[in-house]
């Protein structure tokens, strides 16, 4: 994702659409075919899974709320200047 930011994590994605004032207009839950494969390799527990699924929910809730810290960092970093220089 060249000249995006991301986060790096495992199985499932958030990815989001931000308008102006970084309000987002859709976020979307990305991969869960992965995270099923890794539930049916065994390589994760029925029980691993729900808990990633609720930590992705927990990130959506908090970008929707304007409250999940990496993308505030991200965002001042970004209207800081830094990223240009």
């Amino acid at each position: 994702m060249a000249g995006l930011p991301w986060i790096d994590d495992l199985y499932l994605d958030v990815a989001g659409l931000f308008g102006p004032g970084w309000q987002p207009r859709h976020l979307l839950l990305l991969d869960g075919d992965e995270l099923a494969g890794a539930v049916a390799g065994g390589e994760l527990t029925a029980a691993q899974s729900a808990a990633i699924y609720a930590r992705a929910e927990q990130v959506m809730a908090a970008l929707n709320a304007h409250t999940y810290a990496p993308l505030l960092a991200v965002r001042a970093y970004l209207q800081s200047g830094a990223a240009l220089g």
